[in-house]
């Protein structure tokens, strides 16, 4: 199985999805999902560190490498896009709502 992160990257988007998987899936979970996001926004489907590779590699990975993997990523996002939404599925939700806690603090 492909575990690839996803970009769909639009040159002129001033909006930008970001999509943030479960514990032990994979970018994947949100193929259903990307038709139905509009075309003229930008689309980040990412590969959680630890995640789509081996037991140690996931075995060496962190909540804190996770939180500071999103908090760079959003970084990223906000000098490039004026709108930027989340969306989560299970630990994909908890590190987007400690984002918005912390990064809009």
């Amino acid at each position: 199985m492909n575990h690839s992160p996803f970009y769909r990257k639009q040159p002129k988007a001033d909006t930008a999805v970001l999509l943030i998987h479960g514990i032990l899936s994979t970018p994947r979970h949100f193929d259903f999902l990307i038709p139905h996001i509009p075309t003229e926004y930008s689309v980040y489907n990412i590969l959680l560190t630890g995640h789509g590779g081996s037991v140690a590699d996931f075995s060496k990975a962190s909540m804190m490498q996770w939180k500071d993997q999103i908090a760079s990523i959003l970084t990223e996002l906000e000098a490039q896009y004026d709108r930027i939404f989340v969306i989560g599925h299970s630990l994909g939700s908890l590190l987007a709502l400690h984002a918005y806690q912390t990064h809009n603090a």
